[in-house]
């Protein structure tokens, strides 16, 4: 399944979790990878995320790192089998420990649909 279109496939589609502070960015999140094919899941907290992982077990979760609590998430969604993806401002001065916690990959906000699509696929999932 990897490297192709997550639409082009007979397959079940990729369980995405999305947690962002943002309700905008979570609603453009939504649109843009569910029309690629994403079942795509959405969440406003780190706490509502792992209780969402939890029941769903999504492949694939993106974390925005400016919600209160998400490197404590990210050590407890290591367990999961999913990749994890951090969306992270520049100056974020918890990068490195929620790289050390378990996420996989970061991008830098403000981010384009197409760097969020490359990230996805080195991260072994179909965009």
């Amino acid at each position: 399944m990897s490297g192709q279109a997550a639409t082009a496939g007979p397959g079940p589609p990729v369980r995405l979790l999305v947690a962002d502070g943002d309700p905008s960015l979570r609603r453009v999140l939504h649109l843009a990878l569910q029309a690629r094919g994403y079942q795509v899941t959405l969440a406003d907290t780190a706490n509502a995320a792992l209780q969402l992982a939890g029941h769903q077990h999504p492949e694939l979760i993106i974390l925005d790192l400016s919600l209160p609590g998400v490197v404590d998430a990210i050590r407890a969604l290591r367990q999961a089998a999913a990749s994890i993806l951090l969306l992270t401002w520049p100056t974020e001065p918890d990068r490195q420990a929620a790289l050390d916690a378990g996420a996989h990959d970061t991008l830098i906000k403000p981010f384009g649909m197409g760097q969020l699509l490359e990230h996805l696929q080195a991260l072994g999932k179909p965009t």
